[in-house]
């Protein structure tokens, strides 16, 4: 058994990126008490797939955002006056529009996370533990909503609802198994440690060497150097940039896709180049660099979001008492008045 269960995580990733293809493409919806759906999802659905009266099989977010756009672009290809153009509706629209555009983002990125768990786990480097278990807990997380949902539409959907209900819990009984598993893989041998040192080394794996002294002169001419190379590139680059992200945003979202991408794909080829283990063969080397990068990204994504939580907590705590302060300051035991007491 114990045996089974440390073999689980090669079988996970493979599993939940399944369940995300499926939200992507597919949405399961169960009617509710209570529940009502706004507007803006009722048009991007296609009634002809509903298949019951208390639950349905619809469009998932990718198929919901094509119909949305196809829907924009037919109203704002009609004429229609200035005194009747409909500013609120659209505003509604193109934020819901976002919100999916940021979701299918969310949910590619963890495809992708699925891929690089899976072959950060089989080519045994040092940081599939972290990635392996950061998937799980998303899909712990998903698998709950899910299964809360079903639950919430037995009333109304029955056995349907059910059936969903009992996949989506074993299914979460398979993943608390599957983290087992990763625990249970910690003792196996590692590789790829040098990456841990990547921001210690130049590109070719070695540790620099000062060999120019540093004085006061040579500093202040990099210096110079830096802001005119800055007032260059933000007049001849960042100026046109932004002109192209405020009147065409749809290209300049490709242009920025493709410029991560070259990002991407030059840190990648860093991480090879350092890393590279001769005795696996070399696509195994090239999708491990990449599972790499994505444990960076992961990681500085956590720790930029942990950084702005803590400053906006000391920030609202010294906020608090500096009103609680104020309130105190102004109590008639002190002997100051309303005025002496204001801030």
């Amino acid at each position: 058994m114990r045996n089974i269960i440390a073999k689980l995580p090669v079988v996970t990733p493979w599993l939940l990126l399944l369940l995300f293809i499926q939200i992507l493409f597919i949405d399961v919806q169960f009617k509710t008490d209570g529940f009502e759906r706004q507007t803006i999802e009722i048009l991007s659905e296609d009634p002809e797939i509903e298949t019951g009266n208390n639950w349905s099989i619809g469009k998932g977010i990718i198929l919901k955002l094509s119909s949305l756009n196809l829907f924009i672009k037919e109203l704002k290809s009609e004429e229609i006056p200035q005194d009747g153009y409909p500013d609120m509706s659209f505003d509604q629209m193109s934020r819901y529009v976002f919100g999916l555009k940021l979701l299918i983002v969310g949910l590619l990125f963890l495809c992708l996370l699925c891929i690089t768990a899976y072959f950060s786990w089989i080519t045994q480097a040092w940081f599939r533990i972290s990635l392996n278990k950061t998937l799980h807990w998303v899909g712990l997380i998903i698998l709950f909503f899910s299964m809360i949902s079903s639950l919430a539409g037995i009333a109304s959907a029955g056995n349907v609802a059910g059936i969903f209900a009992l996949f989506y819990f074993l299914f979460f009984v398979y993943l608390i198994f599957s983290y087992r598993g990763i625990n249970l893989g910690k003792k196996e041998s590692i590789q790829f440690e040098v990456l841990k040192h990547t921001s210690e080394l130049d590109e070719e794996g070695k540790k620099p060497t000062q060999t120019v002294e540093l004085k006061p002169w040579r500093v202040a001419y990099h210096f110079f150097i830096i802001i005119l190379v800055g007032l260059i590139v933000g007049n001849l680059m960042y100026i046109p940039l932004f002109l192209l992200q405020k009147h065409y945003s749809y290209e300049f979202g490709i242009l920025l896709i493709f410029l991560i991408g070259l990002l991407s794909a030059f840190y990648i080829r860093n991480y090879h180049k350092i890393s590279q283990d001769g005795t696996i063969p070399k696509w195994k080397n090239i999708l491990a660099s990449l599972s790499y990068l994505q444990f960076k990204f992961l990681k500085n994504t956590v720790i930029g979001i942990s950084a702005t939580l803590l400053a906006v907590v000391i920030v609202t705590l010294l906020f608090s008492i500096l009103l609680l302060n104020a309130d105190v300051l102004k109590d008639p035991r002190f002997g100051l008045t309303e005025k002496t007491a204001e801030f």
